[in-house]
């Protein structure tokens, strides 16, 4: 007799793939070379399909009981250990609730798109929990589900940037990245306290991070085996706000408390030297995570910004840091007429006053939009992870 999830599971990655299919859909035209980057946008998820996953969800909730009663075998009724004896139908909703916040957090902080959102938290809600057994969190197991969502989507590009660094290299026989190198270092040196404000707080940052773990580390491991994969990914995502927080002098204040207070124990109180060398290894993990991001953020900026007509503008596309910095001049207009543009893209009133104003001021002007890559895809990719390894896929 097979068991629900054998059922259930490949339902709810039929459901995954029909997003997938809807938010990819727009990009075939440039995968087969026939349109530029800048042509093709995000499709649009159907409400529809959603709708109806989320009633397939709980009416798999409803059967799945229905299932027991029947004597047939369904472990993820059986297998909630990690909840410490909470009912099942609790440990989905708690799971499922957390899942919702979260996504919602990172659309409201414009991570993601509020079709990717929905998906991300239809898959954490009707996927069953016994799917998960390596490193989890025992009330939000889901959550080693959108680790891997991201580790599939960073995949995806670290081996884009591989090849057109490759491609790059070989055309310009390295003469690019040594340009790009010497002007970083003029940046660099022009805003130095921006930097030094930078290094200072991720350093606090991972310091803190390191402290609440040691002193809090007896009560965590009863939710979850703690390892830094999850705190770098997180750091990862959220730099750009951090960063901004960085630049506050309360923010920076309180990052040289933090960091002169370690020192001072890590070097004069510390007979074992422990903590001298977690010092180390802390400076090692801020400075890695700020390289990366910014060498990342070059990277995207440098291959994601096309230049088009603005007539060629339309709805779902992301305006890019140069055509913004543009009409940071114009910030009466934009604040008027076209609003804050979310992570979905412009919408087709945003598109209408952009161009009425480009008809009236400069019509022959061009516009830096953003490329961007179809989310969904990722998110059956780190489900179909999930389901495999039945947790996080990588620790470190």
């Amino acid at each position: 007799m097979p068991t629900f999830e054998t059922i259930l599971i490949p339902l709810v990655l039929l459901f995954a793939a029909a997003a997938a299919w809807g938010d990819l859909k727009p990009m075939l035209p440039y995968v087969l070379g026939r349109t530029g980057y800048a042509g093709a946008a995000h499709g649009r998820i159907p409400n529809s399909l959603l709708k109806a996953w989320l009633l397939f969800g709980v009416l798999a909730l409803l059967v799945g009981y229905g299932w027991v009663a029947m004597g047939w075998p369904y472990p993820a009724i059986e297998r909630i250990e990690f909840t410490e004896g909470l009912h099942y139908g609790a440990a989905v909703a708690i799971n499922a609730g957390l899942s919702f916040a979260l996504a919602v957090t990172l659309w409201e902080l414009g991570l993601w798109a509020a079709g990717d959102a929905k998906v991300f938290a239809l898959l954490a809600f009707s996927l069953p929990l016994s799917v998960y057994s390596n490193n989890y969190l025992s009330y939000f197991p889901s959550f080693a589900l959108f680790f891997n969502i991201f580790v599939a989507m960073f995949v995806v590009l670290l081996t884009e940037f591989t090849i057109q660094t490759a491609i790059v290299a070989k055309r310009t026989r390295g003469s690019f990245f040594w340009e790009k190198f010497k002007s970083g270092l003029v940046k660099v040196s022009e805003n130095k306290m921006v930097a030094l404000k930078l290094v200072v707080f991720f350093l606090a940052l991972f310091t803190f991070v390191r402290i609440g773990r040691h002193f809090v580390r007896f009560g965590l491991e009863q939710f979850m085996e703690m390892n830094k994969t999850i705190i770098y990914v997180l750091l990862f995502m959220m730099f750009r706000p951090l960063m901004r927080l960085a630049q506050k002098p309360w923010a920076f204040a309180g990052a040289l408390a933090v960091i002169g207070g370690y020192a001072i124990y890590a070097f004069f109180f510390d007979p074992t030297g422990e903590a001298m060398w977690e010092f180390v290894n802390i400076g090692w993990m801020a400075g890695s995570i700020i390289i990366f991001r910014l060498v990342y953020d070059a990277y995207l900026k440098a291959t994601d910004e096309v230049e088009i007509p603005n007539s060629d503008l339309r709805r779902g596309m992301i305006l890019g840091d140069t055509t913004m910095k543009k009409f940071e001049e114009r910030k009466q207009f934009f604040k008027e007429k076209v609003g804050s543009v979310a992570p979905d893209g412009l919408s087709a009133d945003q598109v209408e006053a952009l161009k009425e104003w480009f008809l009236e001021n400069n019509a022959e002007g061009t516009v830096f939009v953003a490329r961007t890559i179809p989310f969904a895809p990722s998110l059956l990719v780190g489900a179909l992870i999930t389901v495999i390894v039945e947790g996080l896929v990588v620790v470190f």
